[in-house]
């Protein structure tokens, strides 16, 4: 999970409290940035939400980059 500036901020798989907890010291918006492995593995999911206009699909972290205003270094 990134912040506004891009920069991971919290260990998403951590409780909801500590997340949130980090979320509320963040700048939203928030982005959870998945891989191919964790997209299959929730496919549907993933599917219903691109439909939806809540989750996008990028081709590599440059375009993602390029989609959020940072620089493709800060994503890496």
């Amino acid at each position: 999970m990134v912040n506004a500036e891009g920069h991971r901020f919290v260990d998403e798989l951590g409780r909801r409290d500590y997340v949130s907890g980090k979320m509320f010291e963040n700048k939203a918006p928030f982005r959870l940035i998945l891989n191919k492995a964790a997209s299959t593995e929730i496919e549907w999911h993933c599917k219903h939400y691109v439909g939806r206009g809540i989750m996008k699909r990028y081709n590599n972290s440059y375009e993602f980059a390029k989609d959020i205003n940072v620089s493709p270094e800060v994503i890496k």
